[in-house]
């Protein structure tokens, strides 16, 4: 049996942040609240490269989709706490599945 991406590829690129300290604090309130997520850093561009730049601060929060209302909700709720500029995406992650 053949599983296709609609059957197990339901992830969402959330938000963009660029700063650690806002990545941490909505890090600490999705694990309280149980919601699964992963970060995808950005990498550096090109001039960035060539002054030895290996790393950026900025990444890409991805959550599943069946918890993207659970998600919103808690960051609406707990902006005072967070803080910070985030730059919400909501699009399906790119995926190199068969």
């Amino acid at each position: 049996m053949r599983y296709g991406k609609e059957y197990y590829h339901n992830e969402i690129e959330l938000l963009r942040i660029a700063d650690p300290a806002v990545r941490a604090k909505i890090e600490k309130i999705f694990l309280q609240n149980r919601i699964s997520y992963y970060l995808r850093f950005d990498q550096p561009g090109l001039l960035g490269r060539l002054f030895g730049q290996t790393e950026s601060d900025t990444c890409i929060i991805c959550i599943n989709d069946w918890d993207k209302e659970k998600a919103m909700a808690l960051l609406e709720n707990n902006q005072e706490q967070i803080g910070g500029n985030c730059d919400f995406i909501l699009k399906k992650t790119q995926s190199n599945l068969p």
